[in-house]
């Protein structure tokens, strides 16, 4: 049985933690489905999300992991997750593909 989930979108030896900055293509952000249809705390909670997948390895991926991406999007509090988190985390992981490693990728980052 083949695994249907996509390969991988970056090579597993791709690390940017030495690149402290990352582009941002502003007018293709502004323009975006989820700035214009989602609140600024949402689109805040994904732009930290991004942030951190910059800087896992492979970069561009996080970990399917539901504590560590709420806690990197802001939503866990005293070290428990957020009630709130099951009800924005699809609008903040917009663009994240589950890939056949198991991590998250998002082609954007």
């Amino acid at each position: 049985m083949t695994d249907p989930r996509p390969a991988p979108l970056v090579p597993p030896e791709v690390d940017l933690r030495d690149f402290p900055r990352m582009g941002l293509d502003v007018a293709r952000l502004r323009g975006s489905e989820l700035v214009v249809d989602q609140p600024p705390e949402i689109c805040w909670a994904a732009l930290m999300l991004w942030c951190a997948a910059w800087h896992e390895v492979p970069a561009g991926s996080v970990p399917n992991n539901e504590k560590w991406l709420a806690d990197k999007a802001g939503y866990v509090s005293r070290g428990k997750i957020d009630l709130s988190w099951g009800q924005v985390r699809d609008s903040i992981l917009r663009g994240f593909v589950e890939c056949s490693d198991g991590r998250l990728y998002h082609a954007v980052t």
